[in-house]
């Protein structure tokens, strides 16, 4: 009987812990807005007043002065050719170099790196007033699932950081294996993160304060595109 009800139990627990990650998607769009932000700036120009025009003197001709301006002229005489047309009519005939850009190749595939953060980003986070939500959230929820969450929030904090291309607004720390807890330490092999419409598979190592209320070290590894067919079986929600 007890071997039947461990499994029961640890199945209702992960359910559990499932509805709790999703009531916090909510929580996680806000989180992606403050740490997104844009500035701008515009300048004027002014326009230079038009010059002033000086008066043009004017001189009255005499009837002599008019017939030797209105007399016939002699035909001009023809120009011999210029020896150098034919060379310019040659160039003429050479058809202009193709400037068209050559075509795009597929760029690699981006190489997997560890990055190990040196500062770390949640607390400045949660600590904005559009934050006040999800940090009063944080404090409702176990130690364990705190920490969860909280790695969460780092995680999206250092992609962003880090990576122009993405912009983090979820994150599911147990995508393709559960996550290993460890004293204040949290290993997700095998999380993914939202961005643009897609899901891209990553890895993280988080370490927390003793009261685990402050992320004190985190390092990740950010792969590849997850295809789509495999969203249902890795538990990604299909969101755009």
């Amino acid at each position: 009987m007890t071997a039947l009800a461990a499994p029961r139990a640890a199945r209702l627990r992960r359910d559990a812990n499932d509805a709790s990650r999703f009531a916090l998607a909510a929580g996680a769009a806000l989180i992606a807005h403050v740490i997104v932000a844009l500035l701008m700036s515009l300048n004027g120009a002014s326009h230079p007043a038009p010059p002033f025009m000086e008066a043009v003197p004017v001189e009255i001709a005499t009837q002599a002065e008019i017939d030797a301006l209105t007399r016939p002229l002699a035909s001009p005489r023809p120009a011999s050719p210029d020896p150098r047309s034919w060379r310019d009519e040659r160039l003429a005939a050479i058809p202009p170099p193709n400037l068209a850009a050559p075509p795009l190749e597929t760029p690699p595939p981006r190489v997997r790196e560890t990055v190990h953060a040196t500062q770390m980003l949640s607390a400045e986070v949660l600590a904005h007033q559009r934050s006040r939500a999800m940090a009063s959230f944080l404090r409702s929820l176990d130690a364990e699932e705190r920490l969860i969450q909280l790695c969460n929030i780092e995680a999206m904090a250092q992609i962003a950081r880090r990576y122009d291309e993405f912009r983090p607004d979820r994150v599911v720390a147990y995508a393709g294996a559960e996550t290993k807890a460890s004293g204040e330490s949290l290993t997700a092999p095998r999380a993914a993160f939202h961005s643009n419409g897609d899901w891209i598979d990553f890895s993280y190592v988080c370490r927390a304060s003793r009261d685990r209320k402050t992320i004190v070290g985190f390092e990740f590894s950010v792969g590849e595109s997850i295809p789509r067919r495999d969203w249902a079986a890795k538990r990604l929600p299909a969101e755009r």
